[in-house]
């Protein structure tokens, strides 16, 4: 009962400190960039080595399809398509898993929408339905907070509101994310929300930029600078923003001009308020045209995941230099439409990374044309195809 009682407390003072919150819009324009011209490259033009981390053998078996990699510190940290989270060294060495808190005890959760690892803190954060729950890096349980799942809900909008990405701004300071699908009671939407005080600050929409709802971004917030952030929407939008941490504030940066081959928001008007999959993709493919899937940023330069016309090989990475006024081609297949490059996670301090299973690591790593070397390999007994690798691909 005290616990019930301890609930309630807590939920009507987010609701009470919601009412409080201020409510902002994207401001600013953002300088063109034209890269409707591109110049085609091979691997050996972008990258001087290629280095292969093998996790602990067994891994494939704990980590299904594993779609992100965030390097952290020392660790890295992986984001399956169930939002389980895994831990492990840089060697790739196990340390830990989310599967080992799932249950309905006491620090457990049964369904995550997302996680992270904060660098403030050095704690790994998993956000639920209904609270945003804390872990160490051994994923022993630290506390939970209620998230405003209540926040602003009336007779004509009652849908709770859910967060699936979690950015940190300090060890209590975070920018939650709302999915891009309509089950969430606000979309394009960031919310600022203090877990010490269990408010939400202030809230941030970007829906007038919003072109489609299919790009397929791991990380939105990557760092700019020191003390300046890039944000990427998760959906279909030309620009790229700035994060104002000091004013909490979202302005425009940078806007792309992709070309003809690509979706105009001319192009997308039909399914802009669809919001069954289903339809989009079949829209999608009737008409042939090119979007953006993922954007990473590091010093300087956009690697934008373009996706295939026909092919799944047909897909390429384009890479963006600012300061070099360049936009470079990298098709993910060779002249034999075969693989020589795979989709990637993100990119960190002038190395891109790439998390895939062996079979997929043994493909890339054959098409390298440069120095391979490989980390925690597996013995001579050892069951190759039971392992996922992070590739890490060094820019020139």
């Amino acid at each position: 009962m005290w616990k019930v009682f301890c609930r309630l407390l807590s939920l009507i003072g987010l609701i009470l400190g919601s009412c409080a919150n201020n409510s902002s819009e994207i401001v600013g324009d953002a300088k063109e960039i034209d890269i409707s011209n591109t110049e085609q490259v091979c691997l050996s033009d972008v990258f001087s080595e290629l280095e292969v981390v093998h996790m602990d053998a067994g891994v494939k078996s704990m980590v299904p399809n594993a779609n992100s990699v965030q390097p952290c510190d020392d660790k890295y940290v992986f984001i399956d398509n169930q939002r389980k989270v895994y831990v492990f060294d840089k060697k790739g060495h196990f340390i830990s898993s989310s599967k080992s808190v799932y249950g309905k005890g006491h620090g457990e959760f049964v369904i995550s929408m997302g996680g992270s690892y904060n660098p403030y803190s050095n704690n790994i954060e998993i956000i639920t339905p209904t609270d945003l729950m804390f872990y160490d890096i051994n994923f022993k349980y630290i506390k939970s907070v209620p998230l405003p799942t209540e926040y602003q809900k009336t007779s004509n909008n009652n849908k709770p509101l859910f967060f699936d990405e979690i950015y940190d701004l300090s060890e209590h300071l975070h920018v939650l994310i709302t999915p891009k699908d309509n089950l969430s009671q606000a979309v394009n939407t960031l919310f600022i929300f203090d877990s010490e005080k269990q408010e939400i600050v202030k809230t941030i929409n970007y829906d007038k930029d919003v072109m489609g709802k299919f790009l397929n971004q791991a990380f939105s917030f990557q760092n700019y600078a020191d003390d300046e952030i890039i944000f990427i929407p998760p959906c279909y939008s030309k620009n790229v923003y700035k994060f104002d941490k000091d004013n909490l504030e979202l302005r425009r940066f940078i806007s792309f001009n992709y070309g003809d081959e690509f979706y105009t928001e001319e192009d997308l008007k039909p399914i802009q308020k669809e919001t069954n999959p289903v339809k989009i993709n079949e829209y999608l493919s009737k008409n042939y045209k090119r979007s953006p899937m993922r954007i990473s940023y590091d010093k300087g330069k956009y690697f934008i995941l373009v996706d295939s016309k026909e092919m799944i090989t047909d897909a390429y990475l384009l890479i963006v230099d600012t300061k070099m006024n360049t936009a470079r081609r990298l098709p993910l297949g060779n002249e034999n439409d075969e693989f020589q490059f795979y989709p990637h996670s993100c990119v960190y301090d002038n190395i891109l990374y790439i998390a895939v299973e062996s079979e997929g690591a043994d493909v890339l790593m054959n098409a390298f044309p440069g120095k391979v070397t490989e980390i925690n390999k597996y013995n001579a007994d050892s069951t190759m195809n039971d392992n996922i690798a992070v590739l890490k691909y060094h820019l020139k």
